[in-house]
């Protein structure tokens, strides 16, 4: 098996590195300066919100490639349908149409050239950056998640908006990290999944060393206590350990795992290391009240029914890019179609009540073609693009967009570099 020896320079490559490590660091830290720094200085959180929404074009523009955009095929047609989508005329401003066409080309612009052009994206060199912010959140959560919602390490963006924060009925506090909202630290804990299930494919690590980090992040989801959460981050930890070494290794890391469960019984961990028991019962009874209430029926089940049986008056194309974003609907209102469908949360929905069928199959396709176009072994990779799909926001998302992107790749250029290893 041939494969082609790139040949970007190591300067260029450096580049290319220091632009992925802004990207990486400007995502975990924006949201800190708009809580801590400037708590929300009129105009100055805006900048740095659609700042970090145009990233993944700074990004692809400021990068030093070979292959160039247009040969990237699928980018243009794509482009081309949600211009029209943006400009629909049913659409309430021409500014929803722009922030629409933003949110729906930017994870995918970034994404198919990196499929594109793995070689000029050398984001495994970043390994040792992100194992260390992985630590750092993790333990900024343990702390948050004990202090009181009204402290200062809980403030919402806006001062006085801390009692937006859920607290846990049990006691503690939904844990938002260094972040704005619940849903960046809950998108920042997808990454830090992905990342784990990498550590494991590599092996460079020792096995107690990755399951105490994988440990730290899964104690971090039950803080966060987000459902959606939890569930792709014991998907990406079951994976990896699915892909850890062979039979042998396998044994001996399920016979650690079950010596440290033991352990943990035994001296009663639980209860003596109080902030794990408390997170672990508070996103239990998370659990159950979503299911006696039915809302985690409305999050399943009620999700493939209005995908399949939309209930929109324009099924077909709908009424346009960014007509259900809160950004957009915040400063320039909602369409009167909007206002006459009401609430629309789950992704699948707003893609439907925005571009309709259409842009659902489009993305569908999207889909598919990076599930076929990444090393990663598609058993493991269909149900975490399939739950990406349907139960996270993603593409409403801006920090989703970024840290879905940056875990993804990460863990396909690990796959990567072992199928090139075995070429030789």
């Amino acid at each position: 098996m041939n494969i082609e020896k790139f040949k970007l320079t190591a300067q260029e490559l450096k580049w290319n590195k220091n632009l992925l490590l802004f990207y990486f660091l400007y995502t975990t830290l924006q949201g800190a300066l708009r809580k801590w720094v400037f708590n929300g200085v009129s105009g100055v959180s805006d900048t740095l919100l659609i700042v970090q929404l145009i990233m993944p074009f700074i990004i692809v523009f400021a990068m030093k490639r070979e292959k160039t955009i247009f040969s990237c095929k699928p980018l243009v047609p794509y482009a081309l349908l949600l211009i029209a989508m943006a400009l629909n005329p049913m659409n309430q401003t021409i500014f929803h149409g722009i922030f629409g066409f933003i949110i729906h080309f930017g994870f995918w612009f970034i994404m198919l050239m990196y499929l594109h052009e793995r070689e000029a994206f050398p984001i495994e060199n970043l390994r040792t950056v992100f194992l260390v912010f992985i630590v750092i959140e993790s333990l900024l959560s343990f702390t948050q998640f004990q202090l009181p919602y009204s402290h200062f390490l809980n403030r919402y963006e806006n001062s006085g908006s801390q009692d937006d924060i859920a607290s846990f009925a049990g006691g503690g506090v939904r844990v938002v990290g260094t972040f704005s909202y619940i849903s960046g630290f809950g998108s920042y804990l997808f990454f830090a999944g992905l990342f784990v299930w990498a550590m494991m494919v590599e092996k460079k690590m020792r096995v107690l060393f990755i399951l105490i980090i994988t440990g730290m992040g899964l104690v971090a989801s039950f803080m966060n206590g987000s459902r959606a959460v939890l569930v792709p981050y014991i998907m990406c930890a079951a994976f990896g350990f699915l892909s850890y070494g062979n039979i042998s290794q396998k044994i001996k890391s399920i016979a650690l795992v079950g010596a440290l469960a033991v352990l943990s019984i035994i001296f009663n961990f639980g209860q003596k290391l109080t902030s794990i028991g408390k997170s672990f019962d508070s996103i239990s009874e998370r659990i159950v009240s979503g299911q006696q209430s039915g809302e985690a029926n409305n999050r399943t089940a009620k999700i493939f029914e209005e995908t399949f049986n939309f209930s929109g008056n324009y099924p077909l194309l709908g009424i346009g890019l960014g007509a259900t974003y809160q950004g957009a609907t915040n400063k320039w209102g909602k369409a009167q179609e909007l206002i006459h469908y009401g609430y629309v949360e789950e992704e699948p929905g707003r893609i439907l009540m925005e571009g309709g069928y259409l842009l659902l199959i489009v993305r569908t396709f999207l889909f598919v073609m990076i599930a076929i176009k990444m090393k990663i072994p598609i058993i493991f990779s269909a149900p975490i693009l399939f739950y990406m799909f349907f139960f996270t926001i993603f593409m409403f998302n801006a920090y989703q967009i970024a840290y879905a992107f940056l875990g993804l790749t990460f863990l396909d250029k690990v796959y990567y570099k072992q199928t090139e290893e075995l070429a030789y």
